[in-house]
């Protein structure tokens, strides 16, 4: 849902009879057959910080913009931060799209090791961060000067001063198994199911 409302509050400022019928169509519907979901948490003293990003290259046809997605969970379930986002700039490759919305989820990621330290659950390993893009991964621990990248760089500083400092550390995963791909696009229900599952616990098993 994250994504439908992100991309349907594009055209606030425009919208159309045709944009209200699509809102009040299966945006409603899911919600109504969902009311008794909700984000479970475990008791118990799993502390891990997981997080995963991704972001789906210049989705908006309109500004050619890509969106961005990722989220934060402590330990086996329950998401503590979910974000779906249209970036501010335009990105001319999937690294670089890829690298803003790492550097958003990072920023955040960081500011929650703050938070808990603060409540006396200090983080003494880094937070692990996924993406299914291998260019960010190895953006993350060896500086590229390429032509292509220099658009971008301070970004990568970023991601890789946060690695060096052992804030987080970035790590693969395939793409059909990135639960942050439900941030960024339209998926089909097994998928959508499954990475749900992932976020929120379980409501239902998964397929």
């Amino acid at each position: 849902m994250y994504f439908t409302v992100n991309l349907l509050s594009r055209f606030l400022k425009c919208a159309t009879a045709a944009h209200l019928k699509i809102a009040l169509g299966r945006p409603l519907r899911y919600l109504k057959g969902t009311m008794d979901f909700g984000i479970v948490f475990f008791p118990g003293n799993n502390f891990d910080h997981i997080c995963a990003f991704d972001a789906d290259l210049a989705g908006d046809l309109k500004t050619s913009r890509s969106t961005s997605g990722g989220f934060a969970r402590l330990g086996d379930f329950g998401a503590v931060y979910c974000n779906s986002h249209l970036e501010k700039k335009n990105s001319t490759s999937t690294n670089q799209s890829e690298t803003y919305a790492g550097t958003t989820l990072v920023k955040e990621a960081v500011w929650e090791r703050v938070l808990l330290g603060n409540i006396k659950k200090p983080h003494s390993k880094p937070s692990s961060v996924y993406t299914d893009n291998d260019g960010v991964v190895k953006q993350s621990t060896k500086s590229v000067n390429h032509s292509s990248a220099k658009h971008y760089r301070i970004s990568q500083a970023y991601l890789r001063s946060k690695v060096n400092d052992h804030s987080i550390i970035i790590l693969p995963v395939d793409t059909s198994l990135n639960p942050a791909d439900m941030f960024t696009k339209a998926l089909p229900q097994e998928a959508f199911e499954r990475h749900r599952y992932t976020i929120m616990g379980p409501q239902s098993p998964p397929h």
